[in-house]
């Protein structure tokens, strides 16, 4: 199950400052780098991807738990 939100007005200090793919387990950067490049084919948008820091992941949904920050 995913969620998310739009946000209205200034961007968080937490927000990246490019669009970017968030994994939260080493093995799960593959998986972030095809999210990435789906995003990309499906949006023309280049996407980073990098390892996120985690706060507020549960342990046990780290390998499972991606977030995307689009940033126009």
């Amino acid at each position: 199950m995913g969620y998310g939100g739009l946000l209205d007005g200034s961007r968080p200090s937490w927000m990246a400052l490019q669009p970017t793919v968030f994994y939260y387990s080493v093995s799960s950067q593959t998986r972030a780098q095809t999210i990435a490049s789906e995003l990309e084919e499906l949006t023309g948008i280049e996407f980073d991807v990098a390892r996120g820091a985690g706060y507020g992941v549960k342990p046990d949904k780290k390998e499972i738990t991606f977030f995307v920050h689009l940033t126009r």
